[in-house]
């Protein structure tokens, strides 16, 4: 996306500064229509002009339910300040390379996406527009930061000098590098509800993890994935 900045039909583009540009921009339109990625323009306002009817499959959206609203409203909080940077040195014409943000999708949820900004100029050579692609890198992004924490976590191991110390820093390093919300390790109690006793935790979600109540018997709350662990061992 470029920062500030109920059909499958795409929302119309502000019409181009000159004829030539207004040419480059239909073909880049058609061949967006037909590609599986998402495609979209802003002004430089950062507003959304037009959207590739792709957007349904990427993120849920219908081109029209998006067109005409700030794209930066779609982009994950944490990825705001990063996203701000890149549009200004965009405008000020600097070479932006790739980059991956979380954009929002349609349920609310957010989809790692690869970005790559392309300016559009009129006649004048000023910048009157970007244009924007953004691929689907979700499964293949989790997986990463996954496998870095967990090299994290075993080289954590390497250096522990104690068995707390080493719990709470393997659930930061899953926080902070495997960017998961709440990580927790527990273990089974000894008492006649079979609670599983919370020994480290770390993340935002501290108040459900007070909250959370979890057993490894035969009660509701053992039936999770927790409970079934510890059971089958």
């Amino acid at each position: 996306m470029c920062p500030q900045g109920d059909s499958g039909q795409s929302a119309e583009p502000r019409p181009a500064a000159n004829a030539s540009a207004e040419a480059s921009f239909e073909q880049l339109r058609r061949t967006a229509e037909l590609a599986s990625d998402l495609v979209y323009q802003t002004n430089p306002a950062g507003i959304i002009e037009w959207v590739s009817p792709s957007v349904i499959h990427v993120l849920g959206w219908d081109p029209n339910e998006i067109a005409g609203s700030p794209s930066i409203d779609l982009v994950h909080p944490e990825d705001v300040p990063g996203f701000r940077a890149d549009g200004a040195r965009h405008y000020a014409g600097e070479t932006v390379e790739e980059h991956v943000i979380r954009l929002r999708t349609k349920q609310g949820e957010y989809r790692w996406m690869s970005v790559r900004v392309r300016p559009v100029t009129d006649d004048k050579g000023a910048v009157s527009a970007m244009v924007v692609g953004a691929r689907d890198v979700h499964e293949a992004t989790i997986a990463g930061k996954a496998a870095q924490a967990l090299a994290q976590g075993d080289s954590a191991l390497l250096r522990a000098t104690g068995e707390g110390g080493l719990l709470q820093r393997v659930c930061d390093i899953i926080v902070e590098s495997g960017r998961y919300q709440a990580a927790w390790y527990g273990r089974p109690g000894d008492d006649t509800a079979k609670s599983v006793v919370q020994v480290a935790r770390a993340g935002d979600h501290r108040g459900y993890l007070d909250q959370m109540r979890v057993t490894w018997g035969d009660a509701a709350t053992a039936m999770g994935p927790t409970g079934a662990a510890i059971r089958t061992g």
